[in-house]
């Protein structure tokens, strides 16, 4: 256990790491870093990690509210990160080109072509004419043309009007994207 705190202590310039109770002043998404100012006598702290790595987007990332109270460590005079945030805008969680994000507008699960909310929607919305259509079909059969039943129509015409009604707006409720 030693051997890991001497090897944090040489990466972060010999010092201590020690945590000041912070304020979000403004968080950079793109950066994936914010601004803190340390609540009692100290300078603002630009540049606050908000992962571990500034240089990519894969990961997980706690964005912050700004104006919220944070737990900040500072590792060296240069590099200070986020440790625990009192009030989070949004959670993202980045592999391999697929997005998961959280945030008060739900949920978002995302690749490079695709987006689920908007493909449910879609995929609800041709169900949807589906049903329609089936319900007004004319059955062709040996005797002559015939039409639904009326107790068929019905069902399916309810089902639509559930799905319409019901399904697509709780699942845009916490689906955001769609």
């Amino acid at each position: 256990m030693s051997e890991l705190a001497d090897s944090i202590r040489r990466l972060t310039s010999r010092r201590e790491a020690a945590a000041h109770v912070a304020k979000v002043i403004s968080v950079d998404r793109r950066t994936r870093s914010c601004e803190v100012e340390p609540l009692g006598d100290y300078a603002p702290l630009p540049d606050t990690r908000l992962q571990a790595s500034l240089e990519g987007s894969a990961g997980v990332v706690l964005i912050p509210k700004v104006g919220s109270v944070v737990v900040v460590l500072l590792l060296s005079d240069s590099h200070a990160a986020v440790v625990l945030a009192e009030e989070v805008e949004s959670i993202e969680w980045t592999v391999g080109g697929q997005t998961l994000e959280y945030t008060k507008r739900g949920l978002k699960v995302a690749s490079a072509q695709s987006n689920l909310a908007a493909d449910l929607v879609a995929m609800l919305d041709e169900l949807a004419t589906a049903l329609g259509d089936i319900a007004i079909m004319q059955v062709i059969t040996p005797v002559g043309p015939g039409t639904v039943s009326p107790d068929t129509i019905l069902k399916l015409q309810a089902t639509k009007l559930k799905l319409i009604t019901t399904i697509k707006p709780a699942l845009k409720s916490y689906l955001h994207g769609a």
